[in-house]
């Protein structure tokens, strides 16, 4: 992949910008900013007409590449996917910790769940607190890891696919 210098210049080569203006350098027609998706049309005799198309969506894709060759859109994309990643991880944390502390409450209740003289908690009633705890713990794992992505600046799960496929 050429880089943003020769792209820039290979395209310079084609269009001179004057103001809010692209011109062609072969037959001097101009293409205004405010209608860069319209196509662009040649002088009949231009020896340019190759270049027709969108110079405005062009030049814009070039400067929106950054020196890495990722665009500026797959960045966003990914940082996008990050958030999102933050925030169904923090979100099902919540989930998680909420039902570990409802199960603790029943566990505790001496009331209703203490059926055997108050010295055991029901067995049943036991191994849902442990699971719940256990999700609970392996829901602020998986934050915390998604935390450390984020500060490292690595990408969510998946962004890179998400952006290679065109947006999140």
């Amino acid at each position: 992949m050429k880089d943003r210098n020769q792209l820039l210049l290979d395209f310079a080569s084609d269009w001179t910008l004057d103001g809010d203006l692209l011109r062609c350098r072969a037959c001097k027609r101009a293409h205004i900013a405010s209608r860069q998706d319209e196509d662009f049309v040649h002088r009949s005799d231009c020896e340019k007409n190759r270049t027709g198309g969108r110079p405005w969506t062009v030049l814009q894709s070039i400067l929106l590449t950054m020196p890495s060759g990722q665009s500026v859109m797959d960045l966003l994309a990914a940082a996008t996917a990050q958030r999102d990643e933050l925030l169904r991880a923090a979100v099902a944390w919540k989930a998680a910790d909420e039902a570990a502390s409802n199960a603790w409450e029943d566990y505790q209740d001496p009331f209703g769940l203490r059926t055997n003289g108050g010295i055991e908690p029901e067995p049943d009633l036991a191994s849902v607190y442990r699971e719940s705890n256990s999700l609970a713990a392996a829901a602020l794992d998986a934050l915390r890891q998604a935390i450390a992505r984020a500060q490292s600046g690595q990408p969510a799960q998946g962004a890179i696919a998400a952006a290679e496929q065109g947006g999140a």
